[in-house]
This record gives structure tokens, C-alpha cells and sequence, in this order.
């Protein structure tokens, strides 16, 4: 009988641990990009809508053209959800070339835009 109650216990065990939460599931969280221009006074400039809930620290990002990885200087305004990040200065000149952003785990291709574009000068 011993052996038996073993067995059951065992068998508990392993069913309470399949069936069981051991932590808080994780909040859904989604990165949509928006927006990518050219501003006089910024730079070149993308927009992300953001949903779900995240740390100010995930929200860096990294911009990789041409083989070169730049930085990406992000405000976030929690309130509605935006995230604007600004390209550092020079990068204007890859405009009309790809790049590939790297956000809070979620990637993005994206085209640089020209600097004189006619809706954003």
C-alpha cells in the first residue's frame, strides 16, 4: 500500500505542476510603426503606436544602415500611447535607402525619407 501511495502522490504532484501558474501571465504588448519623416527641425523621425503595458527601459531602440548601428533617442508619452524616436544627425543622407529598426523586441524595414518632403518641410 505504501507503494500505491506513493505513486498517487507522485502523480499529483506532476498534474499540479502541469496545471498550475507559477507566475502572472504577461501583459499583451504590441508595437505598430505609424509614421517615418523627415523633420526640419528633428531629423528624421518614425512614430510607434504602443500597446499594452511597457517599461520606460524596453522603449530603446537602434537604427542598423548600411552595415552601421545608430542609436535611436525615443520620448514616450504614456498617456496616448506614442512613442516618437528621432535618428541621429547625418542620417538624412541615406535618404531613399532601407534600414532596420530594433524596438523593445519587435524589428521593423523602413525607407529613410528625403528631406524636403512637401507635406513636412
Amino acid at each position: 500500500m505504501s507503494k500505491k501511495l506513493v505513486l498517487t502522490m507522485l502523480l499529483i504532484s506532476m498534474l499540479a505542476a502541469l496545471f498550475s501558474t507559477a507566475a502572472a501571465p504577461m501583459t499583451v504588448k504590441r508595437v505598430t510603426l505609424v509614421e517615418t519623416v523627415y523633420l526640419r527641425e528633428k531629423g528624421v523621425t518614425f512614430k510607434f503606436q504602443v500597446e499594452g503595458e511597457v517599461k520606460e527601459k524596453e522603449l530603446k531602440g537602434y537604427l542598423v544602415l548600411e552595415g552601421k548601428s545608430l542609436k535611436l533617442r525615443c520620448n514616450y508619452n504614456d498617456g496616448s500611447g506614442l512613442l516618437n524616436c528621432t535618428a541621429p544627425g547625418g542620417t538624412a543622407k541615406y535618404a531613399g535607402s532601407s534600414g532596420y529598426i530594433s524596438l523593445a523586441g519587435f524589428s521593423f524595414w523602413v525607407s529613410i525619407p528625403a528631406r524636403n518632403t512637401p507635406d513636412r518641410q
